[in-house]
């Protein structure tokens, strides 16, 4: 089996996390609730397979979609093969404004 990456979030990674957390309701609703831990697995799973995502317009930067319709998320990440190492960039609901995260008015 081959070793495994380390996977990190950064700050502004993380703090969308947190916002989409809310966003889809994972703690209210069960649908949210599985969507937030696929997304979660999806991240989780960049250890074992880190150059699956696409490239992107940088040198070792990646994307995966998560998710389908209107409830796809873009995790961007930059992979360092030689130390073995990912990070999460950032995660973006693709119906969210890419300034914040709240819900889009109808």
């Amino acid at each position: 089996m081959p070793d495994k990456y380390t996977v990190s979030l950064s700050a502004s990674a993380l703090a969308s996390l947190r916002g989409l957390r809310g966003y889809v309701q994972a703690d209210y609703s069960p649908h949210g609730s599985r969507w937030y831990d696929g997304l979660d697995s999806a991240i989780r799973g960049l250890q074992w397979m880190p150059n699956r995502g696409r490239l992107y317009r940088e040198p070792n930067i990646r994307s995966i979609l998560y998710g389908r319709r209107s409830y796809t998320c873009r995790i961007t990440y930059r992979v360092n093969d030689e130390d073995r190492y990912v990070e999460v960039l950032a995660i973006r609901h693709c119906r969210q404004r890419p300034d914040n995260l709240t819900r889009p008015s109808r």
